[in-house]
């Protein structure tokens, strides 16, 4: 079973690009070592099912399995419920973070 620990990053408001998205990633109860590994974060759009993110993620601490993403323009532009997954690869392996669901981006629209 493998799982995500989001550290920072999972609550922004619409539009913002900070805080800086960063996850641990873990199989069973130990951190996953992604030293080799492409990691790639992707965000469901939760009202119209759209992708909205499908981007390679930073390592932070690649033996504790720790990445990080940037938010871009335009990734937070719609407010709500988000899914999200990370998929890593060395290109003989896959593996989804985490593989029973997905974890939240909560994105609050702002005041206007």
């Amino acid at each position: 079973m493998t799982h995500v620990a989001v550290l920072e990053g999972d609550v922004l408001k619409a539009g913002d690009t900070q805080p800086t998205l960063k996850v641990q990633l873990y199989e069973e109860d130990e951190h996953k070592d992604i030293t080799g590994f492409t990691c790639t974060l992707r965000v469901r759009n939760n009202k119209d099912d759209v992708l909205i993110v499908s981007e390679t993620m930073t390592p932070v601490s690649e033996r504790n399995g720790v990445v990080k993403y940037a938010w871009q323009a335009g990734d937070t532009d719609v407010a709500g419920l988000h899914d999200a997954e990370v998929s890593i690869t060395d290109g003989t392996e896959t593996i989804t973070y985490p593989n029973d669901g997905y974890f939240q981006i909560d994105i609050n629209e702002t005041l206007e």
